[in-house]
């Protein structure tokens, strides 16, 4: 197993892989469900603003997020 990794990330076989991804699944959908009352959290109509982080760094993410706020603060001035 790799180091580095928390303990739900390891798993010595697909099987193993796949069961702890549905279980991780399942407990995001009941805890969006109870805290944002959001019953479907793959659905991306749920978001305003979604960052892929995967190839960028934390302050280009910070600078899309910045933006989008600023926008959105425009936005409702004019109004």
């Amino acid at each position: 197993m790799k180091q580095g990794l928390r303990k739900e990330e390891q798993a010595t076989t697909i099987k193993e892989m796949m069961a702890k991804l549905e279980k991780r699944r399942k407990v995001e959908m009941e805890r969006y469900a109870q805290y944002y009352n959001i019953h479907h959290p793959y659905d991306r109509e749920n978001y305003n603003l979604i960052v892929d982080t995967s190839a960028i760094t934390a302050e280009e993410a910070a600078d899309k997020i910045i933006a989008f706020v600023e926008k959105k603060v425009k936005l409702i001035k004019k109004s």
